[in-house]
Order: structure tokens, then C-alpha cells, then sequence
């Protein structure tokens, strides 16, 4: 299981269900089809963290049964997995260094899902910086520069500062 400061895959499982009950190795296949390339999870630790959600009362395992075959587990979401799913997409990541595993699967559920309100994560209350360290003011850390998210394509520019860009979004797609 991650460490207390590392960054959970369990809001992006939650995710997944959004779209309707599943298998877990349905699930898992659209995990590592979608967000393996920023998410690195084993087979069993997915299925421990499905275990851990159900014991959380997020989701619910349904049988059904089948002839001549084992019966399926079916996973749910159940409306406390829905809200804590929707108000980890809206809260920004809070740290730089979970950028790349939270804000990226935040960016893919919001487009996944086509939701309005993705400017306003992307810009934050700060115009064009999106996080940035020490909550918006330059004074923590050693990082002490803008993560920036722009128009169609990543700027050639930096502003001269030590700006990190980590991703663009088409215009009209916010």
C-alpha cells in the first residue's frame, strides 16, 4: 500500500467506475489501457486497492452467478464513492511532485468525461499558473517557479522565470 505522503490511485479506480459496474479484470484492463503509462500498479495491488474500497463502503461487490463457470464479482459505485471521486477531481494537487500522477488523471477524467469546469482546475485562482509551490507564493521549497498549462501547443518561451510546463489543452476544450 503507498505511503501516507505518496499519491493514491484509489480516486482514479473510482474513476473507472464512473462509466458503470465492471469485472475486476475489466477494470484493471481499462486501468493499464488508460492510465498505466502514469499510474504503475501490479495486478494485485489493483486488486487490493478494489478490497480496500469496498471495505470503505465505495464501492459494492455484487455475485452473479453463472452456469457451469464461478460466479463474477461485480464491482459498484455506490454514492459515497461518486462524491469523494468528484471532489478529488476538483481540488488541485497539493504537492509538485504528485503533479505528474494526480493532475495527468485528473486531465484524462475530465476529457474522458467531457466536464466543464476544467479552466478553472487548470488556472486555479491564479490566472496562467496553475500550482505553484508553497500555495501560490514563491517561499517554499526549492522549487520556486510556475507549472504552466497553455494553448494548443507548449510554449518555446519561459518567461525567463523557471517555469515547468507539463502539459497543453486545445482552446475551446476547457
Amino acid at each position: 500500500m503507498p505511503k501516507e505522503n505518496s499519491p493514491s490511485p484509489l480516486p482514479a479506480l473510482l474513476g473507472l467506475l464512473m462509466a458503470g459496474p465492471k469485472h475486476p479484470y475489466e477494470l484493471y484492463q481499462d486501468f493499464e489501457r488508460e492510465l498505466g503509462r502514469v499510474w504503475h500498479i501490479g495486478q494485485s495491488h489493483f486488486y487490493a486497492y478494489l478490497k480496500q474500497l469496498a471495505a470503505n463502503g465505495m464501492v459494492v461487490v455484487r455475485v452473479e452467478p453463472q452456469p457451469n463457470r464461478p460466479a463474477r464479482h461485480i464491482y459498484h459505485l455506490m454514492p459515497a464513492g461518486e462524491a469523494e471521486f468528484l471532489t478529488w477531481l476538483h481540488q488541485p494537487t497539493q504537492r509538485v511532485r504528485h503533479i505528474r500522477l494526480e493532475f495527468l488523471s485528473r486531465l484524462y477524467f475530465y476529457r474522458r468525461m467531457k466536464l466543464p469546469g476544467l479552466a478553472q482546475v487548470v488556472a486555479g485562482a491564479e490566472g496562467p499558473a496553475v500550482y505553484t509551490a508553497g500555495g501560490g507564493r514563491k517561499r517554499h521549497g526549492r522549487f520556486r517557479g510556475r507549472i504552466l498549462v497553455s494553448g494548443p501547443r507548449l510554449p518555446a518561451e519561459r518567461n525567463g522565470s523557471r517555469d515547468h510546463v507539463v502539459g497543453s489543452l486545445p482552446p475551446g476544450r476547457c
